[in-house]
């Protein structure tokens, strides 16, 4: 009986997995809009921690974007598709940087493999 009961408690809770790690269902091109501050690069197994406010970018609905890295703002724009993101850094730029994207809640991380090596950026939610 106590088995039984074991078993019952392990498979309710196994059930309830897939229930609570759905991801958002909410359209990438939505979840990203707002204010996000960048928390950490990795460049292969280096990781740096930045300080708060060193590198911001805000997303808006009409497809633009703006950057500020340590007081300095450049407007882009950007596009995504699936779960890519492609990011102009100049408004007239023609060739843009695609990049892997995936949010969980309030973090960003957008990922690149160049030469074997990936290159991320985690970024946290400011305006949310």
């Amino acid at each position: 009986m106590k088995t039984a009961v074991s078993a019952l408690a392990v498979l309710a809770l196994l059930l309830m997995i897939p229930v609570s790690a759905q991801a958002d269902e909410t359209p990438l091109a939505q979840q990203i809009l707002g204010k996000w501050q960048c928390k950490s690069m990795q460049f292969g197994e280096e990781v740096e921690e930045l300080p708060e406010g060193a590198l911001v970018a805000e997303f808006m609905a009409d497809g633009t974007m703006k950057s500020i890295e340590e007081g300095e703002e450049t407007n882009g724009k950007y596009e995504i598709e699936g779960d890519k993101i492609t990011v102009y850094m100049d408004i007239d730029d023609e060739e843009g940087e695609e990049m892997n994207l995936k949010i969980e809640g309030n973090t960003a991380t957008f990922w690149v493999e160049e030469q074997g090596m990936k290159v991320s950026f985690v970024f946290t939610r400011m305006d949310g």
